[in-house]
């Protein structure tokens, strides 16, 4: 690696410094400069993703891969990779077009942009197209970043610090495309569709709006009866009539709470009593039920023992001349 003298990329007071060693002073310092480039670039390939298979596979987009025979294997790769530009499906057909666009005679184009240009104008390779498309608008390095946070100077500043990231993408956005187009407000094609858009994005501003200013109105309603609200604690807690009357109505409170818990003891007291009366009756209907089997059953037995009595007695007056007549009986013991 060599590195003119006369073309170093470094600040003023470096150069300065550097030009004004002696001339072998200046070799050391050069061969440390350069060592220390090797060993950057020696850690940047460590680092960075060069063996990334993807990134092999991008140059399917460079024109002078067109009669390469691993253009096709790169175009399935890159579209297994991008399933939503390129769907499964669809596969085949990009193979199908890498085919014919290999066997086709070379696009004479001075960029790669022109080689693409010339590629999509034809109309034969769609699936490129869209293929490439994706490819291009991948950023490359960190470049589109930082350009894209020097332009937002423009768009958020101290007076438009209050923009919501929806507004400033859409801002962005349009900036983007206005710029990709090379449009400015006299050759802008102002379309229905896009008048549409610009009065679907104007209404949506104002009841974003309208949204907004409701909600602080609603904030300030209830800040506003909170502070109310206090004032008139306070206005009430310093007033000794309204104290004297808050306590007498505290007290009248208490002594209505004190009844009602009396209230409902001795309801409860009241519906114990109706359970044990119901439950009493019951008893007693059971117990006379139980007295009339019982005298049934007395009954019963009494009839038994005077129909035996009258049995002996008469079987004892059978063997004698002068007995009596028996009519049948009912005793009762």
């Amino acid at each position: 690696m060599w590195l003119n003298h006369y073309n170093f990329s470094i600040g003023v007071d470096a150069k300065s410094q550097l030009f004004d060693l002696c001339p072998q002073d200046q070799a050391v310092a050069i061969a440390s400069i350069k060592s220390f480039v090797q060993t950057a670039v020696l850690k940047l390939q460590l680092y960075l993703p060069f063996q990334s298979k993807f990134l092999r596979c991008c140059r399917f987009v460079s024109p002078s891969f067109q009669r390469h025979p691993r253009l096709e294997s790169w175009a399935v790769t890159l579209s297994k990779n991008l399933p939503r530009v390129i769907p499964k499906e669809d596969i085949s057909s990009l193979e199908l077009e890498v085919r014919h666009f290999q066997a086709s005679d070379p696009i004479q184009a001075s960029t790669i942009a022109d080689h693409w240009k010339s590629i999509r104008d034809s109309g034969k390779y769609p699936k490129m197209v869209l293929l490439a498309r994706a490819l291009f608008s991948m950023p490359h390095a960190n470049a589109d970043v930082e350009r894209l946070f020097s332009n937002l100077k423009d768009v958020v500043h101290h007076k438009r610090a209050s923009l919501l990231p929806l507004t400033i993408k859409a801002l962005t956005v349009s900036k983007s495309c206005l710029i990709a187009k090379e449009w400015n407000t006299q050759t802008l094609p102002a379309d229905p569709t896009l008048l549409k858009l610009a009065a679907d994005a104007r209404a949506n501003y104002e009841k974003r709006m309208k949204t907004v200013k409701d909600e602080e109105q609603e904030k300030k309603t209830k800040e506003l009866e909170k502070r109310l609200a206090e004032e008139v604690a306070a206005a009430k807690a310093q007033n000794p009539k309204l104290k004297e009357l808050c306590a007498s109505a505290a007290t009248a409170e208490q002594a209505i709470e004190k009844k009602l818990d009396e209230k409902r003891r001795a309801q409860t007291l009241l519906e114990d009593l109706q359970q044990k009366a119901k439950q009493a009756d019951e008893d007693l209907e059971q117990l006379r039920k139980k007295k009339e089997q019982i005298q049934k059953r007395k009954n019963a037995q009494s009839a038994k023992v005077a129909e035996k009595v009258i049995k002996e007695h008469a079987k004892a007056f059978a063997s004698k001349d002068d007995a009596p007549s028996f009519k049948r009986q009912k005793f009762s013991l």
